[in-house]
């Protein structure tokens, strides 16, 4: 039997006048059924309810996405890995994983508060990043982790290992570590393989590569994955869902695995992701 609501966080970009205003709407709606109502830290303030604060994170029942991809990845890293379900609205151009178009809105999200929605866990990656020193920083993402060359002029030069073993050393621009959600992500954009999110894998896709030998490659997830940039030139960037986390040089080691703890996305019991495939991709269409 699935908890009882009575916390909700709403996560909208503040920039878009038409989320604003949606978010709004949907205070105002949940805020009369009695609801305990919270805003995102970046949100303007609305009548009603107040932001959210760290400690609190963790007491949520609830969060609703009101805008693109972007907006679901920013509410993916308020939670910090909690697992509280995440509807999303799209109110932005794609929307592959706000896939609740906005004239459902207020149905959908009845749904979600009935407990009618299901209940779709979507694995995520960790990231460590392991210093010269002996330091640890340690990094989280739902669609992928990206080394990149960032604005250097040279190609990265890479070792890529699977447990003990050496997968291949790659050149190129960069490479992408997505997850199955990731798959339709930057991985898409580089030539990688659309994954189906209940596939347990990782997928490992060059960017750009200077060799026509290094090809997207499948691992099963349980696998520990090491990266090590070569001492020439040594240096790139860490990226985790399309932000800057980190620099990196040669003394570095990276170790990516499956994340502990997924996210959970909720989706019409009527709605499956092929439907999403051909509306948002076209996935098979022919013009």
């Amino acid at each position: 039997m699935q908890k009882k609501i009575k916390n909700i966080c709403v996560v909208y970009r503040p920039q878009s006048t038409r989320a604003s205003q949606k978010a709004k709407e949907v205070i105002g709606w949940l805020g009369i059924r009695g609801f305990r109502l919270f805003l995102s830290p970046e949100a303007r303030p609305i009548s009603g309810c107040r932001k959210i604060k760290k400690s609190e994170v963790e007491k949520l029942d609830l969060v609703i996405v009101l805008g693109g991809d972007g907006t679901f990845l920013s509410a993916v890293r308020l939670l910090n890995s909690h697992p509280v379900p995440i509807l999303g609205v799209n109110l932005g151009h794609l929307g592959f994983l706000t896939e609740t178009k906005v004239e459902e809105l207020f149905d959908v999200i009845n749904m979600a508060i009935s407990g009618k929605m299901l209940q779709m866990e979507r694995s995520t990656l960790h990231a460590t990043v392991i210093r010269k020193n002996g330091k640890k920083d340690s990094f989280h993402a739902l669609n992928d982790i990206v080394i990149e060359r960032g604005a250097h002029s040279r190609l990265i030069d890479m070792e890529v290992f699977a447990g003990p073993f050496l997968v291949s050393t790659v050149k190129a621009d960069g490479l992408i570590i997505a997850t199955p959600t990731g798959s339709t992500a930057y991985c898409l954009a580089a030539g990688g393989p659309i994954v189906q999110p209940t596939v347990k894998a990782i997928t490992i896709t060059p960017i750009c590569s200077h060799t026509l030998t290094n090809r997207p490659i499948i691992l099963s997830d349980d696998q520990q994955i090491k990266l090590k940039l070569s001492q020439d030139p040594g240096r790139g960037v860490l990226m985790l869902d399309g932000k800057r986390e980190e620099d990196l040089t040669s003394d570095d080691i990276i170790i990516v695995t499956k994340g502990r703890r997924p996210v959970i996305m909720l989706s019409l019991p009527t709605r499956n992701y092929f439907d999403i495939l051909r509306s948002k991709l076209r996935f098979g269409q022919r013009d």
